[in-house]
């Protein structure tokens, strides 16, 4: 396929993941603001906590077939029953442990008084299990309208749940039960997109032919999930509940800048970058395109947290959110540079370098694991924050090297995208960094109108820096606004 055509199927296929990204995105943060009133960060916290050991041990022993399937080539159908019945089987094994296992659990982590709900923990990564697995035809072909539809009446069932749950119950509860709703959801909907209807096969012997790629990918998950759940078990351990709470919906805010753009760069990048692997110039010249729109959204965002982050907390959450505003702010950095090295992973994935990837991984885990408890201790969730942050900088300065030898792209094209987002937002701050005090009494309708004349602002600035100055990310928006309409 053409340099065009890659190019062009991967945006029309990406603009259903952000269509999607946007809609889902806008209906949970409006959906926390309102539980957010009602339910307390320990609530919140809860529920992550619950989700900890069946997400652990859901990706460390993930087979990494799926992912597999989309890099090779030919026919694929003759996985799709082995690998959904070994999925059946491993969500069991993994229900079993998880309620059997909940008492020590919830003893480590001092949660006691919510065991019967970590005993639950389970049942989630069965439900998902049972999806259907004709849905990697998805992402093998670069089409993700399925994708879009999904997970739109998956994340409509949990608000409309969860809100309505909360409202009664008034506790952790409700999003235990908005969860587990949202789950069926998800795996009902797979049946309806899809005509293939999977049996229990136990011809394993044929996955041996995707184990020599999918073996990398198991090296993933299993250090990811490391990571992960020694996150979270060391926050709720060494600072409580309450904190787990605060420090993961920060982290979920923080997240939602970055992840518009994750959420289609992990599916499309990997996707194209595999039917692109023979061509150098071509990934070179779209890993920078995919900076081009990273900066552009994630700059000016990062400026508005790191500027008002407090106030839009107090305005929107209410004062008992206040204390994660540190953590949101530095996970928001974190999130942002880890973006670029998602981007890269999905490069070396998607040339047949899965292995990159797990060592990068590996060095990124020891360090943050060297770190995590005694800043946790000292600091708090800022500290596991900062953990996170430090953990991840030497690996990203690793990755661009590697990214240099393999696309002999030079470092200067690569800070020259940050140009452009970086200055305009600079000037876009300016008012509230010199006007701070006053800013701080702003009503939400002075605020609501400031924020529509700085995005009128960056805006115009970048269509003029653009066309003017010939930089800045406006050729590639056009490029994909082409694509789009």
């Amino acid at each position: 396929m053409s340099k065009e055509g890659v190019l062009g199927k991967s945006i029309k296929s990406g603009k259903w993941l952000s269509i999607g990204y946007v809609i889902q995105r806008t209906l949970g943060i409006a959906s926390f603001v309102v539980l957010a009133r009602i339910l307390s960060p320990e609530d919140f916290g809860v529920m992550a906590v619950v989700l900890i050991v069946p997400n652990f041990l859901q990706a460390t022993t993930e087979m990494g077939f799926y992912p597999a399937i989309i890099q090779s080539e030919g026919s694929f159908k003759k996985y799709l029953d082995p690998i959904w019945t070994i999925g059946i089987i491993k969500s069991i094994i993994i229900l079993i442990v998880t309620f059997f296992g909940a008492p020590i659990i919830a003893d480590f982590l001092n949660a006691e008084h919510i065991e019967s709900a970590i005993k639950l923990g389970g049942i989630f990564s069965f439900i998902l299990r049972l999806g259907n697995p004709a849905e990697v035809t998805t992402y093998r072909n670069v089409e993700f309208k399925n994708v879009f539809v999904r997970d739109t009446v998956r994340e409509i069932t949990y608000i409309t749940i969860a809100i309505i749950s909360a409202i009664l119950l008034k506790s952790y509860w409700a999003l235990i039960i908005a969860t587990f709703a949202s789950k069926i959801a998800q795996v009902t909907i797979t049946y309806i997109q899809y005509s293939y209807r999977p049996h229990f096969s136990f011809h394993w012997k044929k996955l041996k032919e995707l184990f020599g790629y999918s073996k990398w990918i198991i090296g993933q998950g299993w250090l990811n999930q490391i990571y992960s759940a020694t996150e979270s078990m060391t926050i709720t351990r060494l600072s409580g509940i309450y904190n787990m709470g605060l420090y993961t919906k920060g982290k979920n805010l923080a997240s939602v800048g970055p992840g518009f753009i994750s959420s289609i760069m992990n599916q499309v990048s990997f996707s194209a970058y595999s039917r692109l692997k023979d061509s150098l110039d071509k990934i070179n010249d779209g890993f920078k395109k995919s900076l081009d729109i990273l900066f552009f959204f994630v700059v000016p965002v990062g400026f508005l947290l790191l500027t008002a982050g407090g106030k839009l907390i107090l305005i929107f959450l209410g004062e008992k959110w206040l204390p994660m505003n540190g953590t949101m702010q530095i996970m928001f950095i974190y999130f942002s540079l880890n973006l670029i090295l998602e981007i890269l992973y999905a490069l070396f994935n998607g040339v047949g370098h899965p292995q990159k990837k797990v060592k990068m991984d590996m060095i990124k885990i020891v360090l943050t694991l060297s770190m995590i408890i005694p800043f946790t201790k000292m600091y708090g969730i800022i500290g596991a924050a900062l953990a996170l942050l430090f953990g991840m900088l030497p690996v990203l300065l690793i990755a661009l090297i590697h990214l240099k030898k393999i696309t002999k792209i030079s470092y200067k094209e690569i800070f020259k995208t940050t140009y452009s987002p970086a200055t305009l937002s600079i000037f876009m701050m300016m008012p509230i960094i010199i006007f701070k005090d006053s800013f701080l009494s702003w009503n939400t309708s002075m605020l609501l109108l400031y924020g529509a004349f700085s995005g009128i602002f960056y805006l115009g600035g970048t269509y003029i820096m653009g066309k003017k100055l010939n930089t800045g990310p406006y050729k590639t928006i056009e490029t994909i606004l082409k694509h789009v309409l």
